[in-house]
This record gives C-alpha cells, structure tokens and sequence, in this order.
C-alpha cells in the first residue's frame, strides 16, 4: 500500500531515480516448476496518485505531437493499472491517467525478459465543445450502439478533446519509440473508452 515507485525503482535494476508517484493495489505471482519469468503466472491491480508524467516511459515524448499542451512537469492526479501476467508477459488490459487537462489510456503487453514494450496509448486533453442538451443527446445516441465507425470516433473527438493522438509504442522502457496511428486502425476498446468518457461527461454536465 502507497508504495514509493520511485525509491522502489532506484533499489532493483534501475540505477537512475525516474521520477515521483504513489501505487497502492495487489500483485499476484505463481506458477509450477517455476525456472524463469516465462514460467511466471499471476495479475496486478494498482491505483495510482500524484504520478509525474516522468514517471511513464515515452509519455513526456508526446509533447512533440500535443501542440501547445505539455506534459513536461505534468501530475497526475488519479489512475490505474490492471492485468495479468503469463507467457513472458505482462499484459496491461486497463491503464489510466487523469488530470485536470489531460487523460492518458493504453493497453498491450510488455516482455518480462527486455522490458520490451507493444502498447496502444489514447492521450487526450479535456474541452468539451457542445452545449447540454446537444451533448446528452449524442451521448443518448451512442448508448444504443455496439459498433462505433470511424465517423463516430471523427465526432466524439470532435465533442470531447481539443487534442486527441493516438499513438503505438514500442522498444525498450529505456528507449521507447512512438508513432501515430490513423483513426481507421484504432481497436474497439479505445474506440469504448472514448464513447465512456462522452458518457461521463454529459453524466457530469446533466448533475
């Protein structure tokens, strides 16, 4: 509970203190004749508070496609990481970030062995652009569909972001490299994730 990553870093491999944050949560690990990480099995639940934009490998290297958002020095307030872990992998199903201007959401895997990275990253800033009533209605509408087009996703960045990448990253967590992605390849999840936060935020605007 309220672990220091940071000092938990600095005292294993790591020789190089990345920066501030606090996890609380579970972590699980098992497994049968266990000879190394590939016969490893277990999961992991965190909740994550006050963690520096630092902190998450590659994230302070979106600055160069967010115009004139920052994350350089960005905190955040609230997240978390859940998965599980097999086969040599670690296999992120949610991860999360929020702060007053910025919400960061990703899934994928990374190995074990290399700490090699395969992740889906949505970063996004906070700008809601239609008035109540327009936005409720939207959002009404979405609630009734199981598959989202393309146009849906062109829309509801429309409504919610004044910037929205969306981005593959992989390499090491020491070396991580980022590309954008275009709107037509983006998954499922990320396209739900996007359709949720509409969901809240006309929730919060009805309140």
């Amino acid at each position: 509970r309220r672990v220091d990553f940071g000092y938990l870093l600095s005292s294993s491999h790591v020789t190089s203190r990345i920066a501030h944050g606090r996890v609380s949560g579970e972590l699980t690990l098992g497994g049968r004749g266990v000879r190394g990480l590939n016969d490893l099995k277990g999961r992991f639940d965190a909740r994550l508070g006050m963690t520096q934009a630092a902190a998450i490998p590659g994230l302070v290297q979106a600055d160069q496609f967010l115009g004139l958002v920052t994350l350089n020095g960005s905190q955040f307030k609230e997240g978390r990481a859940k998965g599980v872990i097999g086969a040599g992998d670690a296999t992120i199903d949610q991860f999360e970030l929020s702060s007053d201007r910025i919400k960061v959401w990703s899934q994928g895997k990374i190995r074990l062995d290399n700490l090699r990275m395969d992740l889906e990253v949505i970063i996004s800033t906070r700008n809601y652009r239609l008035g109540d009533e327009q936005l409720l209605a939207f959002a009404g509408q979405l609630a009734l569909q199981s598959v989202f087009p393309v146009a849906t996703l062109v829309e509801v960045n429309r409504i919610l972001r004044d910037r929205t990448i969306y981005l593959d990253v992989t390499g090491s967590l020491r070396d991580p490299r980022l590309r954008l992605k275009p709107l037509e390849i983006i998954r499922e999840e990320a396209v739900r994730f996007l359709v949720r936060e509409l969901m809240v935020a006309a929730s919060i605007r009805k309140d």
